[in-house]
């Protein structure tokens, strides 16, 4: 069997999948989750530990004795193993408040906007390479300066017949195809670390309608990017905006939701976006084939209507974790 560079690519690219399930069996469960399902004594431990991981002090000088019972009944019930069906009445049971009057308008929103936002972001991301080589090739045979419509007509063009295609790699010419995707994600990393410092400046809520405003205007503005370092720009501003709406609506998810049901409200609006990004595959190119305008229009009202909608979602900013 022979051994490739997308063979170490995918070697390299898996370690941190690896590497992080092995980690997972020595991170503890959180203690506010085991004081809502009454396991006290076990989240005390874990509050233990981290003051000793904190402090460098023992366990024992930790202030704190007891927590608050948040729920009735005994710590030491006994285990009573159930069928199938009795686990799968229990688990809806646990699932059905998500859905109650308290709840629903909440998800049905925060699903919604992260829905738009997981499509947009991940639609534009996976295709952005694709235009990145688009527009190098327009270069190269038209010997001018790419913009983005010109990247785009070039995507969809038929004048080129099947049987000329040749597959070759050429790293040297295509170098720059390289480099302004790496530009794009080392922009996105470093907006990431310092994005701590800004939100508690802003507040969450302040914090992601400027985002995805700056958001809006970046992709309507690739329609009038002039040449490749234009689009290299926007795009970087892009995802910079886009990519932390996302992830401020994670955290105010968490806060909006109880802990017992804050894990299900995500999972139900990350696997709805999920879905809408295998869509946007689809979507994309359709949009591209009634020409330049038509995506960059669709995708930009797509993230302000995001805005639009966030505004009636509650303010969590000084909302206590339930």
């Amino acid at each position: 069997m022979g051994y490739f560079s997308w063979n170490m690519l995918l070697l390299i690219s898996a370690l941190p999948s690896v590497f992080s399930a092995i980690s997972l069996f020595f991170l503890p469960e959180t203690p506010k989750f085991l004081m809502s399902i009454g396991k006290n004594q076990e989240a005390l431990r874990v509050f233990q530990q981290i003051y000793k991981m904190n402090t460098n002090n023992p366990k024992e000088k930790y202030g704190i004795t007891s927590l608050i019972d948040e729920i009735s009944g005994n710590e030491d019930e006994e285990i009573v193993h159930k069928s199938w069906k009795e686990y799968i009445i229990s688990g809806w049971s646990h699932i059905k408040p998500l859905f109650s009057k308290e709840h629903r308008l909440n998800l049905l929103l925060v699903s919604v906007v992260h829905s738009i936002i997981q499509f947009v972001l991940n639609a534009l991301r996976l295709y952005l390479p694709q235009v990145f080589q688009a527009a190098h090739d327009y270069e190269i045979a038209n010997n001018k300066t790419s913009d983005i419509c010109d990247a785009l007509t070039w995507l969809r063009s038929t004048d080129i017949v099947e049987e000329e295609i040749i597959c070759s790699s050429d790293l040297i010419n295509n170098f720059d195809v390289y480099l302004n995707s790496m530009i794009v994600s080392i922009v996105l990393l470093v907006a990431y670390i310092l994005a701590g410092s800004v939100i508690n400046t802003f507040g969450k809520r302040n914090l992601f309608a400027i985002l995805n405003v700056a958001g809006s205007a970046s992709v309507a503005c690739l329609y009038f990017s002039p040449n490749t370092t234009t689009i290299v720009v926007l795009n970087s501003s892009f995802f910079i905006c886009i990519g932390l709406c996302f992830d401020l609506l994670v955290i105010i998810i968490m806060v909006l939701f109880p802990t017992a049901l804050r894990a299900m409200a995500y999972s139900i609006t990350l696997s709805l976006g999920r879905v809408l990004t295998i869509a946007g595959n689809l979507i994309i190119p359709w949009l591209v084939s009634f020409g330049c305008l038509p995506l960059f229009l669709t995708f930009g009202s797509l993230t302000f209507g995001s805005l639009l909608l966030s505004c009636l979602i509650p303010n969590t900013d000084k909302m206590d974790i339930k």
